[in-house]
């Protein structure tokens, strides 16, 4: 697929959730940005929007501090993204590891507690009616796979949607999943169109 090819076909499918969900003028977007060529490819496409759709975005970067130097890397990286797009953002730190040995849960789990209680807060901050998160359909076959193998009902295995809302405390949090129906193969071939160099995970 041609490079413009790919970012057309990128900004289609996030155009077309946005107007799904109700997006419009004066709305408020949370943009979760980890570095990877997912949430950068969300971000950029989310960027080109926003004239067209009237909304603002603020970005949200949170440092799980599980990669030593990399981590701190990571979090250096998306806030010089959010500069050069002149982006308002918020980028915190959190301690997962210490929070799951004191709350006995797997590392997933801890991480993934902390990270919309996170989101929660700066949605809160921020008076934001959505937030923006970068999964593809590629995690959409591995949740319905992950919940397979968990033994979970019918209920369980249902996959995600590209809305949904989410109770954090005692905030509601209406999740956006603009790339749910875009591969991570697209994803890639959309960042180097874009001449993006996405942090790696190794």
């Amino acid at each position: 697929m041609s490079q413009s090819k790919i970012r057309y076909k990128v900004q289609r499918e996030t155009r077309n959730v946005l107007r799904r969900v109700g997006v419009t003028t004066g709305s408020r977007l949370v943009v979760a940005v980890s570095g990877g060529q997912d949430s950068l490819a969300l971000l950029y496409a989310l960027h080109d929007l926003a004239a067209e759709f009237g909304f603002e975005l603020h970005g949200a970067h949170l440092n799980h501090s599980l990669r030593g130097a990399d981590s701190e890397a990571d979090a250096a990286f998306v806030g010089h993204t959010f500069q050069s797009l002149d982006i308002p953002y918020t980028v915190e730190q959190a301690d997962v590891s210490a929070f799951r040995e004191s709350q006995k849960i797997s590392l997933e789990d801890a991480a993934r507690q902390l990270r919309y209680d996170f989101f929660a807060r700066v949605v809160e901050q921020q008076g934001a009616d959505f937030v923006a998160l970068g999964h593809t359909t590629d995690d959409q076959a591995e949740t319905v796979l992950l919940n397979l193998v968990r033994g979970a009902g019918l209920p369980g295995l249902a996959a995600m949607r590209p809305v949904s809302l989410k109770v954090v405390g005692d905030n509601e949090l209406r999740l956006v999943r603009p790339l749910l129906s875009v591969s991570r193969q697209d994803t890639a071939a959309y960042c180097q169109a874009v001449g993006l160099e996405p942090r790696v995970d190794a």
